[in-house]
Order: C-alpha cells, then structure tokens, then sequence
C-alpha cells in the first residue's frame, strides 16, 4: 500500500509575535509556542520537509521529514529513522526541546535521514471529506491507527526513500500501534529492522482502580445501550520478529527485574 503525496512544503519560521489566549500581549513569550513543527525546526537551522500522507479511509496526514542535520558529513543514502509520538500529542515532542537533548536533532545530526510521523486526530491531521466538526472525522479508535496510520506512513517512507527497511522508534502509544500492526500484517516485521519502544512507568495503581470503578459505573451502560461491548483485542507477540529495545525507566519494578523480565519474554515468545 502506497500512501500519496498531495505536496512537499519547506516552511519559513513564523514571526516572533504571537498571542495566546490567557497571557498579556506584554507577557514574555516563547516563540515556540505559536510555531508549528516545521517552524520550530528551521528555527533550531535544521532543514525541514512537510510530506502529506494520505491513508486508505481519506485521513491526510502530515509528515515531517529532517534529511540533514548540523553535524552530519555522510554523503549518500542515509538510514532512514520513523519517530512515532505517543497518545494526545504530534511530533513536535521529538523536536520541542534544544537540539542536545531532542532525538529528532541527535538522529540527524549522527547522520540518520530523519521522519516525524503524527495519527489522525492531532493538529497536523485533516480528511479529505470530514471537517473537525463533523462527528464522524472523531469516529476512530487506534484500531484505525494501525490499519491505515502507520501503515501509510511507514509505506510512503521506504517509497520516497527507496529503502527496505527503516528504524522505528515509538513513544507510548506509538509502541502500542506497532505492536499491534506487527501482529496483524506480520509482513511489516521485514519493513522495520530494529524498533526501539520507550514503556511508560507506573508507580501506583490508585488511579487506575479509580478509572476502573469509573468506567463500571458510568462507561459500561453506556456502551451496553449503544451496542458498542468491544474490548481491546489481544496481540499476538509470537508474529514479531524484529530487534527489540526495551527502555526501562529506574527505579522500577521492571527494570530492577531486567533479567527475569527479559528471559520471561523470550519463553512467551
């Protein structure tokens, strides 16, 4: 499946003035903070692209593309690297912090042809039919993520890019998207030759025993008399075959039982 490309847009840095709701025209600003992704890029001298993806189910999905950074002297094809962001974000968390300390600079600068990929629903998606106030532009779920988001992107990278393989680095639910996609289609497991998931930690379960009782008392009758009753489908980890990287976080249950934890997954698998 080949997504298309509607257009490729090179962005100027937007104007230094801006005004955001709640803050005085005299209060001190980040610029940032009115730039979009592109802009915030350029700003930091990074070149920038803009590709617009378009999925099967009319989604249009804007990509963005850093194919050289500062540091970079390699001549040639480079290694392309997919950064997928995570629930109710865009790409701009690979890029919001200095060029030191965000991956998106560090990939590009180390000399990795760089793509930032954002699902529907967030500031950089529209349709080709639904505006964002029609209800059925919001009908989707990370269901549709999988099938057509991130098959789309990861398809239209390695077309522009004529390579075989990419790297694929995820950010919470940009690791749950890919695991469900290499578990669905396990063809894209030769599409990705190494993933690098950064796992969320958790602390406490108070919370979450508080959402559960929550969704009891509220979400399931409402899902009952909608006749919507589906739950999260399974994921069948026994059809991923790529390299994986677990990041782990300290301290943590998980990661001061690394060994155990990692000889656990090797016998499921």
């Amino acid at each position: 499946m080949l997504a298309c490309l509607f257009a490729l847009v090179v962005l100027s840095v937007a104007s230094d003035g801006c005004h955001i709701e709640g803050f005085q025209d005299t209060d001190p600003v980040d610029p940032d903070a009115c730039r979009n992704v592109s802009e915030i890029i350029k700003d930091k001298g990074y070149p920038v692209e803009e590709h617009l993806v378009v999925t099967e189910d009319g989604f249009v999905l804007n990509v963005q593309r850093i194919p050289d950074g500062h540091k970079s002297t390699k001549k040639g094809p480079k290694q392309a690297v997919f950064l997928q962001h995570g629930l109710l974000s865009s790409a701009s968390d690979w890029v919001i912090n200095f060029p030191p300390q965000s991956l998106a600079y560090i990939l590009a600068d180390a000399g990795y042809d760089v793509w930032l990929g954002n699902v529907r629903g967030n500031t950089y998606s529209s349709h080709v039919k639904y505006t964002r106030k029609d209800k059925e532009f919001w009908d989707f779920s990370f269901d549709q993520m999988i099938a057509y988001d991130l098959t789309a992107m990861i398809d239209y990278v390695l077309n522009t890019t004529q390579q075989t393989k990419l790297y694929y680095v995820g950010h919470s639910q940009g690791t749950l998207i890919l695991f469900g996609l290499l578990s669905d289609k396990p063809e894209y497991n030769k599409k990705s030759s190494q993933t690098t998931e950064d796992l969320a930690t958790q602390s406490s379960l108070k919370l979450t025993v508080k959402l559960s009782e929550f969704q009891e008392y509220l979400m399931e009758p409402t899902m009952t008399a909608s006749g919507n009753t589906k739950t999260t489908p399974c994921v069948n980890v026994t059809t991923m075959d790529p390299g994986l990287l677990m990041i782990l976080q300290k301290p943590h249950w998980q990661a001061e039982r690394q060994p155990q934890l990692t000889e656990t997954l090797i016998a499921m698998v």
